[in-house]
C-alpha cells in the first residue's frame, strides 16, 4: 500500500507491506511529494505488483517524476525545465510513462524503460496527454492535432501510430496487455465507444442516441462502460472472442556484448519473447540481419517456428563471434502473427 501523508510540514510518500507500524517513508524533504491535493490531478501516485512506486515531486524549481524500485533514495527519472511533469503510470515491469513539457511549450509524452535519459515519444507543437501503458510496454495517449483530439499508439517503434483521424474528438483511451485500445468519441451528437483490435481497424461498438462513457478493457478483450438508456445510466458489456489478438514483446530490446577478441565467441545472451496478447502468438523463422549479421549467430533455437500461448514465453540465445575488428552490430528479425508488428527487429 502506498499513500501521500502530511508530516506536519509538507506532503511525503509512505509505503507499507501490510505490517502495522512497519511503514517506510519514501521521501523526507521540505517540499510536497505527489501533486498538491488542490490541483485535483489524477494519477500522481502509482504502485505496481512488484512494489515499485512512481510519483511526482517538486524538486525546488519544478515538478519532476521519481521512482522507488526497492532502494532509497528514489531515482529521479525526469529531468527537464518543465513547470510540471504529470500523471506518471507504471506497468508490471517497472516501465513508466508521463506527460510534461520538454521545451517549455506544448506537452509531450515520455517513456522510461530502465535507462536514463527517458525516451521522448512525441515532439510536436500540440498538446499530448493522458498516457496509459500496458505490461508489454505499449503506450496509448491523446494528442490535439488539426483542432481535434486523436488517439496515438506506441508499440516499440517510432513514430507512433495515429489510430484515429477524423473531425470528432477522441478521448479517454485505455489499453490492455494484448495492445487492444478502447476510447470515447463524440460523433457529432453524443459520445460513443470505439475499439482498436490491432489491425488499424477501429470498431464502433456502440451506435445510439444516448451518452456512453468511461470504457474499460480487460486482457481478454472484454469492454465495459456505462451509458444512458433513455431513463437512467446502466452498465454495458462487449464480449467478442473474434477480436482477440496476439501481442509480441522482446526483452532486452538491445544488448551490448562489449569487447570480444577476433576469432573468439562471447558468452551467449538470452532474449525472451513473450506473448502479452489474448490469442496464440505464431513465431516464424527468426534470423539475424544487418551489415554485420555474419558475426552473430542464433543458438538453441531451430528456426522452424513455434507457438507461444497467452502469457507464455520462449528464449533465443545469440552468440557474438567477430571476424574483424571495430564496432559490429546486427538485428534479430522476428516474424510473427502480431497484427500491428508482423516483423519485430
Amino acid at each position: 500500500v502506498v499513500w501521500q501523508g502530511f508530516d506536519g510540514t509538507d506532503w511525503e510518500i509512505f509505503l507499507s507491506d501490510g505490517t502495522p507500524g512497519k511503514e517506510i517513508q519514501l521521501t523526507d524533504n521540505s517540499y510536497d511529494d505527489g501533486v498538491p491535493l488542490n490541483l485535483g490531478i489524477h494519477g500522481d501516485l502509482q504502485i505496481n505488483d512488484a512494489g515499485q512506486v512512481v510519483w511526482q515531486s517538486y524538486d525546488g524549481s519544478d515538478y519532476q517524476i521519481f521512482l522507488y524500485d526497492g532502494t532509497l533514495p528514489a531515482t529521479q527519472i525526469s529531468n527537464n525545465s518543465s513547470n510540471y511533469n504529470f500523471a506518471p503510470q507504471i506497468n508490471a515491469t517497472g516501465q513508466v510513462v508521463w506527460y510534461g513539457s520538454a521545451d517549455g511549450g506544448s506537452n509531450e509524452i515520455f517513456f522510461y524503460d530502465g535507462t536514463l535519459p527517458a525516451t521522448q515519444l512525441t515532439d510536436n507543437n500540440y498538446g499530448d496527454s493522458s498516457p496509459q501503458i500496458n505490461d508489454a510496454g505499449d503506450v496509448v495517449w491523446v494528442g490535439l492535432t488539426g483542432g481535434t483530439w486523436e488517439i496515438f499508439l506506441y508499440h516499440g517503434t517510432l513514430p507512433a501510430t495515429q489510430l484515429t483521424n477524423n473531425s470528432d474528438n477522441d478521448s479517454l483511451p485505455q489499453i490492455n496487455n494484448a495492445g487492444q485500445v478502447v476510447w470515447v468519441r463524440y460523433d457529432g451528437s453524443d459520445p460513443e465507444i470505439f475499439l482498436y483490435d490491432g489491425t488499424l481497424r477501429a470498431t464502433q461498438i456502440t451506435n445510439n442516441s444516448e451518452n456512453d462513457f468511461d470504457p474499460q478493457i480487460n486482457n481478454a478483450g472484454q469492454v465495459v462502460w456505462y451509458g444512458y438508456d433513455g431513463t437512467d445510466y446502466e452498465i454495458f458489456l462487449y464480449d467478442d472472442p473474434a477480436s482477440n489478438i496476439s501481442n509480441i514483446s522482446v526483452s532486452p530490446n538491445s544488448y551490448d556484448f562489449g569487447t570480444v577478441d577476433v576469432g573468439i565467441s562471447s558468452i551467449p545472451e538470452t532474449f525472451t519473447l513473450k506473448n502479452y496478447g489474448n490469442a496464440d502468438l505464431e513465431i516464424g523463422t527468426i534470423s539475424v540481419t544487418g551489415a554485420d549479421a555474419s558475426d552473430f549467430s542464433i543458438q538453441n533455437y531451430d528456426g522452424s517456428g513455434q507457438t507461444i500461448a497467452t502469457a507464455g514465453s520462449l528464449t533465443v540465445e545469440v552468440l557474438f563471434s567477430p571476424t574483424s575488428g571495430g564496432a559490429r552490430s546486427a538485428m534479430l528479425s522476428i516474424p510473427s502473427n502480431d497484427p500491428d508488428m508482423p516483423t519485430l527487429n
